[in-house]
């Protein structure tokens, strides 16, 4: 929801995972970060806590609600637990100006669901209350020295009156970000990068179940007419009719070569323990079983037509020649070993499923074709159920 919102309002912004080493994300151009979390199931205090680099990093930060009470405990303000239990409809007074409410001080009170028991008693030391309800419960904090924010309340919510005004004044007063992002300059940036950085080498693209990659070839047609192959993988993602409707897509609309390959049995184990792993679809993850033996046969196939570089746009996979800094938009890259050949990394897997369709859109490519309609596998019965 607030990623969504976010971008919705103009600024990009992407979800990572809480323990992620800031040092893997240097290519970034981090403007601000939030600590986002809702309540858990039992009320307790959720167990993540942010390394001390998060807030030493010269990005503001935002806590919101648990992101609030892993603020203060880590800077040594006291919690409370309260009678209520569970999100009830309140209102917060402001109580001083912040950049968090600016334009808003004459409101005077504003709408919110806060979240039930935990709540900050006692404020860390050096932050100041912003905002709090009628009972005297914190409803906001703040250390502008040194650029730390915390709502217990969630802007995002269509219950928070002028929510998503707060979001604003976070991403562009605080951050000082602009709010001209949009879908169709983001792949226009992939698209001139890809031009930078693959420019008179032989490319090949590989497409597969993947929903992205389908973009991802689109986003390199005009290298691709040039100097290009393209190889179709079948890799179990997608149901034999989508397969056979991209495989007919592709040869009508790329002059460049297309081959298939059928991987579906070699990646087949390896994509059910995917599938059976906890995550978040929007959450980048780790490189999975799946994903290195993906790459391999993606480097494998490169070798084999003569490929300078390979593309696919996922997670994971490869690293990129070129930071983020000079492409102008966010990387994310893992090592590769030095006899093996470089991925240009595409980062469309962070954009959100109607983002997608508003990306296909951008590159003339039919929304269609984004939908996998995942072949189904057989589940094996157990003693019982037989």
């Amino acid at each position: 929801q607030i990623l969504r919102r976010l971008r919705a309002m103009g600024f990009y912004a992407e979800v990572h995972h809480w323990r992620e080493d800031l040092s893997s994300l240097d290519g970034l151009q981090i403007r601000g970060v939030i600590l986002a979390g809702g309540a858990t199931s039992d009320g307790r205090l959720c167990a993540a806590r942010p390394a001390r680099a998060v807030y030493e990093q010269s990005a503001p930060v935002l806590g919101i609600d648990q992101g609030m009470l892993v603020m203060a405990t880590q800077f040594r303000g006291q919690l409370a637990t309260s009678e209520t239990s569970g999100a009830t409809p309140n209102d917060v007074g402001i109580l001083r100006q912040s950049p968090l409410f600016e334009t808003l001080v004459d409101e005077g009170r504003l709408d919110v669901c806060m979240p039930g028991q935990l709540h900050v008693d006692k404020p860390p030391k050096d932050f100041v209350v912003t905002a709090q309800t009628r009972c005297g419960q914190i409803g906001a904090m703040e250390n502008l020295r040194r650029r730390l924010f915390a709502l217990r309340f969630h802007p995002q919510s269509s219950d928070t009156s002028h929510g998503y005004q707060i979001l604003s004044n976070f991403a562009h007063n605080v951050c000082e970000l602009n709010g001209a992002w949009s879908v169709e300059e983001y792949t226009q940036t992939q698209r001139l990068r890809l031009q930078r950085e693959a420019a008179g080498a032989t490319l090949l693209s590989v497409v597969s179940g993947d929903p992205a990659s389908v973009l991802g070839v689109a986003l390199a047609r005009d290298l691709l007419s040039i100097e290009g192959r393209i190889v179709l993988v079948n890799d179990g993602r997608r149901a034999p009719e989508a397969q056979a409707t991209l495989a007919a897509w592709l040869q009508a609309e790329f002059e460049a070569p297309v081959a298939e390959v059928d991987a579906s049995e070699q990646l087949a184990g390896l994509l059910d323990s995917q599938a059976e792993a906890p995550g978040d679809p929007i959450l980048p993850r780790a490189a999975s079983a799946f994903d290195r033996e993906f790459a391999g046969l993606c480097q494998d196939l490169a070798t084999e037509v003569g490929a300078q570089f390979w593309i696919h746009p996922d997670v994971g996979l490869g690293t990129s020649p070129a930071t983020a800094a000079s492409a102008g938009a966010p990387q994310v890259t893992t090592n590769t070993p030095a006899n093996r050949l470089p991925s240009l990394l595409i980062p469309l897997p962070q954009l959100m499923p109607d983002e997608m369709n508003e990306a296909a859109f951008a590159l003339n490519v039919d929304a269609e074709l984004l939908v996998r309609t995942k072949a189904r596998r057989p589940r094996a019965r157990s003693a019982e159920e037989s």
